[in-house]
This record gives structure tokens, C-alpha cells and sequence, in this order.
């Protein structure tokens, strides 16, 4: 049992956002269940900021960035990625990009369990595969890091 403590107390300074609790696991032993607790660790936080700019110039190299702003009305859609009103590339800038930098900039908590790489490589279908294939690239690295699939 002291090593399970010992393992508590460093996790516990390694992570002091995460709240621990030792849980039993079954009758020879415990488990160390961890929990969030407010914010994200600020690596998540960091990692996604470097991830929306690798996104911005991969959009630029393909050119996908240069895009109208849409209006309200055109954001205010209920669709996904709000397909019925803007482009793929619109929604990635003025959408996913946007908001992403105000949860990053604010310390907000991240959604969770994204999967955008796969409409991406739907949506995108029009554009060569120079241009799409490192945009849906970082948006793959961009699921795994909201804790969507693995998309390899």
C-alpha cells in the first residue's frame, strides 16, 4: 500500500489540476482513478496552439485560407461544420480555428472526442492532394489531441 502512496503523491505534484482517489481494484490491491478537475494541463493547451498554426499554413500553402467571411446568418446553421451554408475551409477558419483560440486564449475547457479529419477528406475532395493531405494531416493530430479516434 506505501507504493500506491508514494505513486499518489507524485502524480498529485505532477499534476496538480487532476484530483486523485485511491479506489479498490480487488482484494490484493487499489487503483489510482484520476479525475479532471477545472482546466485542461496546460501542455494540451500549448500542443493545440501549435496545431491551429500549422493548420493556418497548411491552409495558406493550399490555398484555403483566403476565404469570404461569412455573416450571421450563414454561421448560425445547425447543420455540421456547418456544411448547408459554408465551405469546408470557411468552417475551419471561422469556426473551428475562432473558437478554438478563445478556449486556448481563455483556458476554457477543450471539447472532447473530435472527429474532423474524416469530413475534411470528404469535403475536400475537390482540392489536389498537395493541398488537402496536410491540412487534413494536422486535423487528424488536431482529434487526437480533443481525444477524438486515432485517425491514422
Amino acid at each position: 500500500m506505501w507504493i500506491t502512496s508514494a505513486l499518489l503523491i507524485a502524480m498529485r505534484a505532477a499534476h496538480p489540476k487532476m484530483r486523485y482517489d485511491l479506489r479498490p481494484l480487488d482484494t490484493h490491491g487499489c487503483t489510482i482513478a484520476a479525475i479532471m478537475t477545472g482546466e485542461a494541463p496546460m501542455a494540451i493547451y500549448l500542443e493545440l496552439s501549435d496545431a491551429l498554426a500549422r493548420l493556418e499554413a497548411a491552409m495558406r500553402a493550399g490555398s484555403m485560407w483566403r476565404q469570404d467571411e461569412p455573416d450571421a446568418a450563414a454561421m448560425a446553421s445547425r447543420e455540421p461544420f456547418c456544411i448547408d451554408t459554408l465551405t469546408m475551409p470557411q468552417w475551419l477558419r471561422f469556426v473551428l480555428v475562432a473558437r478554438l483560440k478563445v478556449l486556448i486564449d481563455q483556458r476554457l475547457p477543450l471539447p472532447q472526442g473530435s472527429q474532423i479529419a474524416p469530413a475534411a477528406e470528404l469535403y475536400l475532395k475537390g482540392y489536389s492532394n498537395g493541398a488537402r493531405m496536410p491540412v487534413i494531416g494536422v486535423l487528424r493530430e488536431i482529434d487526437v489531441l480533443l481525444g477524438g479516434a486515432d485517425a491514422v
